[in-house]
């Protein structure tokens, strides 16, 4: 039986490796490769990966576990597929902000939708790490439009997920759920490429290592110890330590690819940091600190 605070800590070192995944999109991208299909095969190689070291777990495989794994991946795909048209219509900076409050989103869905009010300090915690985001992620004049709502639809999006994986893993086996959401926006993923007709550019041998990076650790082992770790701590907590993966890209990225920390983006770090404490602690770390 794993504790919350152990699958806290799991989740914040699967937080660490997906913020590794942006910085191998962005290699993908920047060499021609087209939206749909890096997301086609990072997923495709985490599928493959997944069947192949939870064989005989598949064989076993039930209705709840499909059911789970269709619907958590449909909205998983739905983050992609919002946030790349949203980028298309809106800044940079906006779609990464409007993308990333999914911390905020997930408190009043579980409470709206599904009746579960979370605690008072998930919320604190949630409008916190948000602020955070928007102090590493905004840049010049916000501009409501047509891309900043698709950007926010990619949020709710992955807020449902969040919620979904933590509601489904009650009665399936998280494992067989992660291993069928992934062949799913792996399905989704092809289905689109195809229909946007996007062009495969040369591959190379370095390329193929950046995929199977993407797909066996940022996106395998990721939704991977998501799912597992949604069946001990609340769906509030995760949103708001998912939150951390614009924290450990930006880190990466200047120590990696010597990009500038602002004072912006240091701030914002440190206040996603206390959004986590928040979330994990609600206000107890510190009046335990003040009565010390």
């Amino acid at each position: 039986m794993m504790s919350s605070k152990k699958a806290d800590i799991l989740l914040i070192i699967s937080a660490f490796i997906g913020g590794m995944g942006f910085i191998g999109m962005k290699y993908l991208i920047e060499n021609s490769y087209c939206t749909f299909q890096t997301i086609f095969g990072r997923f495709f190689v985490a599928s493959i990966f997944m069947i192949i070291v939870f064989s005989k777990k598949i064989k076993y495989i039930n209705i709840d576990d499909i059911k789970g794994g269709i619907i958590t991946g449909f909205f998983l795909f739905g983050l992609f597929l919002f946030m790349v048209i949203g980028l298309k219509y809106t800044s940079a900076s906006v779609n990464a902000f409007l993308t990333n409050i999914s911390s905020v989103i997930v408190p009043f869905i579980s409470w709206i939708f599904f009746k579960n009010r979370p605690k008072f300090y998930s919320f604190i915690a949630g409008f916190i790490t948000v602020i955070g985001v928007w102090f590493m992620s905004f840049e010049g004049s916000f501009d409501f439009g047509f891309g900043a709502f698709m950007s926010l639809i990619a949020s709710v999006s992955f807020a449902f997920q969040i919620i979904l994986v933590e509601k489904f893993v009650k009665n399936a086996d998280p494992i067989k759920l992660a291993v069928v959401e992934n062949i799913t926006v792996c399905i989704l993923s092809f289905v689109v490429s195809i229909s946007l007709k996007e062009k495969v550019p040369n591959i190379k041998i370095f390329d193929i290592s950046v995929f199977l990076m993407l797909g066996m650790f940022c996106t395998g082992i990721y939704f991977l110890v998501q799912s597992i770790c949604q069946k001990y701590t609340s769906s509030s907590k995760v949103g708001v330590i998912l939150c951390s993966e614009a924290v450990f890209t930006a880190i990466v990225s200047s120590v990696l690819m010597n990009e500038n920390m602002g004072v912006m983006s240091i701030i914002g770090c440190l206040l996603i940091f206390l959004g986590i404490v928040i979330a994990e602690t609600g206000f107890s770390f510190f009046i335990n600190k003040a009565i010390d």
